[in-house]
C-alpha cells in the first residue's frame, strides 16, 4: 500500500484494534507499520495487510478460551 492509503487507514476500527498512528520503519521490504490500540488498552504494531485477519490483541480468544473451559467445568460438576 502507499503511503496515503494507509494515512486513511488512521482512526478506522478493525475488530477491536483502532489503528491510532502511522510508523515509518528502515527496513526497505516494509517500510511501515500501523500502531493500533486494542479495546482492552493494549498496544500492538502491525502491518497494513495484517489487518484483514486479524480483530484483537489476543483478548478475544483469552475471552473465547475462558468461557468454554468454564463451560466445560460446568458440565463435569453435573456429572
Amino acid at each position: 500500500m502507499k503511503k496515503a492509503e494507509l494515512i486513511n487507514l488512521v482512526g478506522q476500527s478493525f475488530g477491536r484494534l483502532k489503528v491510532i498512528e502511522l510508523i515509518q520503519l528502515p527496513s526497505k521490504h516494509f517500510k511501515y507499520k500501523l500502531k493500533c490500540q486494542c479495546k482492552c488498552g493494549t498496544i500492538k504494531y502491525y502491518h497494513a495487510s495484517d489487518l484483514d485477519r486479524t480483530r484483537s490483541c489476543g483478548c478475544l480468544r483469552k475471552e473465547k478460551w475462558r468461557k468454554s473451559y468454564y463451560a466445560w467445568i460446568k458440565d463435569q460438576e453435573r456429572l
